[in-house]
């Protein structure tokens, strides 16, 4: 598994996202380039524990737990 602890991995991902520019299109999904990057960055921040911010339960997940088509 490629990580990015290691320098050559390292380097091929920056260089991947070196690439990007706003004439790149979604290969699925809607997000812009803008979006997307904002997306990775913010959950990595969240799991890094350096933002605030918090975790909220989608409807989905939620409904399931709530009229017990799934346990815990």
């Amino acid at each position: 598994m490629k990580t990015i602890f290691d320098s050559n991995a390292r380097e091929e991902l920056i260089g991947r996202i070196d690439t990007l520019s706003q004439k790149n299109t979604a290969q699925w999904g809607k997000m812009n380039l803008y979006q997307m990057v904002k997306h990775c960055t913010d959950w990595n921040d969240w799991v890094l524990g350096s933002s605030q911010y918090t975790y909220e339960q989608g409807f989905f997940r939620k409904d399931l737990w709530e009229n017990g088509s799934l346990e815990r």
